[in-house]
């Protein structure tokens, strides 16, 4: 039994991890490998008389226009190779075209057909007996896995792949270990990936396809090791003929790791020019990861040089880019569900048929029984006995086949039942992700957005039945880290990561409960006190203040550090005589303007402004004549820490 078809019996058996393993999405030829060994075996047919061209145009057309991001013309190309394969015969060809059909209707979400298509492939390649088409059809679905994020069996394949590969061609061996490099940084092991990288080197030689794969796996993971350095000089290592003739998706991923690599050196102008013109290119492509990855990283350059406006911007962009990911991972898992179910329900149908077959071939048998009864007279009681004993067996089977048929209905409907279930949970995980930042664990902006309303129209109705004077605010606390650019400049980006975190524990343990705290962009944080008297948020924030101020910041290798914080405070409503005087929107800029204040003034200070009812000022007025001025005429009372004149 070859091992399509033991991944076919998988799936009809439910077994998920088999049935998981055989929905193998193909890339395209990775390494000079296949070609080779595609073109020694249409020599041999040149040999024997067969003509090949019309085959191998056909075949090149396909893969162009797979690479041209799936044009629909691939259809027509597709049936070409086939029907040139019909005239000139070739097993390696037939092989290579199988998965390049099943990376299509991968890619469209057909994954049974992709099942049958890849498994036919296997077929072929224990056919031919040859372990580079075999290391490629295992390479083929370690990708595919690691694609819909089963790590543990894309490595299993992996693995599969470099034990067919054996010792014999040291350039596919490269690959493999590449593709196995770039697990590793999907798991967050980058240091494994590195030393993968670099035995993938000692067996490659200069100028090679693969060679060039490793040089952007190895810059991406020194990216994530916070080494760019080590990621430039990878880079500068391609040849500039080769990253001339680069396809779009390879152009895309080499100009985001120069991107990053100044980001991480701090040449923010270089970085946000080359992803500028980069995230042009994505727009109406399938390239929606590095899309996602150009917006964060336009969002990040934008803050360090202090364009807010920019940032919030791009950040926004990712954020809905991530979500539509999300989306697409969540309908691929939905699909995979269906084709299992698809195929479950066939082998039911299979069954069916070979039931009335089992009924055609019963009914032979009892007109034979009639025939040798009118033959033979004197048996004729024995065989009528006989009979009927026949005839029983037969409906007793009949019944326990429907029993044995309807049990697998049900336990079918069941787990159809459980992995909806299960779906739902994924799901549900996904947006509790997706209002989350994944550094610190804090509350995000998405978040806010989505809750601040209710919180203000409960607050309105609050002022609606009570006395002013009596109702609690939602109190607006803005926190900024001094100075943390230098911080990331002496001690590198993991460090300023490290004093994020602490920052954040620090948050949590100064909150009330019911207060939550989001991590409101960069170095910025903001809290949101709810059910708060505003003459009671100053003291709790005075408390923050002095607790950073004092709290020894652990560097590893560093010694303590020591930072401050400055906060600016303002409580919705600004005006208690009149609610609706001031949006949430202008309270949350009232604070902002009150850290920026705080920082003017001297930093690790905080700043409180409250409105003075006696003034009659308007939020026109105030936009109008600007915060300073408010607070030189007293329509704005001010509160701080500090004792000298403030500066706003």
């Amino acid at each position: 039994m070859t091992k399509s078809s033991l991944i076919l019996l998988a799936v009809i058996a439910g077994n998920s991890l088999v049935a998981h393993s055989a929905l193998a999405q193909i890339t395209e030829q990775p390494s000079e490998a296949i070609d080779a060994k595609v073109t020694s075996i249409k020599a041999k047919n040149v040999l024997e008389g067969q003509t090949s061209n019309k085959l191998e145009a056909s075949l090149a057309k396909l893969k162009s226009l797979i690479a041209d991001d799936y044009d629909f013309m691939m259809l027509t190309a597709l049936d070409d190779v086939k029907a040139n394969l019909q005239a000139t015969p070739s097993l390696a060809i037939e092989l290579e075209a199988l998965l390049l059909e099943a990376k299509i209707k991968q890619y469209f979400g057909a994954f049974s057909e992709a099942l049958l298509l890849n498994a036919q492939a296997l077929d072929i390649g224990e056919q031919l007996q040859d372990p580079i088409l075999l290391a490629h059809v295992y390479s083929a679905y370690g990708q595919l896995h690691l694609e819909l994020e089963k790590t543990r069996l894309a490595n299993q394949f992996y693995d599969l792949g470099l034990q067919a590969i054996g010792e014999n061609n040291p350039a596919y061996r490269a690959h493999i270990l590449v593709l196995k490099g770039q697990l590793h940084v999907f798991n967050g092991s980058y240091r494994q990936a590195i030393l993968l990288y670099q035995q993938a080197e000692t067996l490659l030689t200069a100028d090679s396809i693969t060679q060039i794969e490793l040089q952007l796996a190895y810059s991406q993971a020194a990216l994530k090791l916070g080494r760019p350095e080590d990621a430039r000089e990878a880079l500068e290592k391609l040849n500039p003929t080769f990253v001339a003739v680069f396809s779009s998706e390879q152009m895309l991923k080499y100009q985001l790791l120069k991107a990053q690599t100044y980001l991480q050196q701090g040449e923010f102008q270089q970085a946000i020019e080359i992803a500028l013109e980069q995230l042009s290119i994505t727009y109406n492509s399938r390239f929606l990861t590095i899309q996602a990855q150009l917006q964060k990283l336009l969002a990040d350059a934008y803050l360090q040089l202090g364009e807010m406006r920019e940032a919030y911007i791009f950040l926004n962009r990712y954020h809905l880019t991530v979500v539509a990911l999300d989306e697409q991972k969540r309908n691929n898992k939905v699909l995979q569900l269906e084709a299992q179910l698809n195929t479950r329900l066939q082998q039911q149908q299979i069954r069916l048929l070979e039931q009335e077959n089992t009924l055609h071939a019963t009914q032979i048998q009892q007109q034979h029984l009639q025939q040798q009864q009118q033959q033979k007279e004197h048996e004729q009681t024995k065989k009528k006995w006989g009979f009927f004993a026949v005839l029983f067996m037969v409906f007793v089977w009949i019944l326990y086949r429907r029993f044995i048929t309807q049990q697998y209905l049900a336990r079918l409907k069941s787990e159809v039942t459980k992995q909806t279930l299960e779906l739902a949970q994924k799901n549900k995980e996904l947006e509790q992700l997706s209002y989350s930042d994944s550094l610190t664990g804090l509350h995000n902006r998405h978040y806010f957005t989505n809750i601040i309303e209710d919180e203000i129209a409960l607050v309105e109705r609050a002022f609606s039945s009570t006395k002013a004077s009596d109702a609690y605010g939602l109190s607006f606390a803005l926190i900024d880290i001094d100075y943390f650019k230098h911080i990331n400049d002496r001690f590198g980006h993991g460090a300023g990561d490290s004093v994020l975190k602490q920052f954040s524990t620090i948050l949590k343990t100064v909150i009330r409960e019911g207060d939550f705290v989001i991590r409101w962009g960069g170095e910025e944080f903001l809290i949101v006190f709810r059910h708060a008297l505003r003459d009671d948020v100053p003291a709790i924030v005075e408390r923050l203040r002095t607790r950073v101020a004092h709290y020894p910041f652990d560097l590893e290798q560093n010694k303590p550090l020591q930072i401050s914080c400055s906060i600016g405070l303002a409580t919705f409503p600004f005006n208690k005589q009149n609610v609706t005087a001031f949006s949430w929107q202008q309270v949350l800029e009232l604070a902002d303007l009150a850290l920026y204040g705080a920082k003017k003034s001297g930093r690790n200070a905080w700043i409180a402004l409250d409105y003075q009812a006696q003034s009659q000022l308007s939020s026109e007025q105030l936009i109008k004549q600007g915060l300073a001025q408010a607070v030189a005429s007293k329509a704005i009372s001010v509160q701080s820490n500090l004792t000298q004149p403030l500066q706003f």
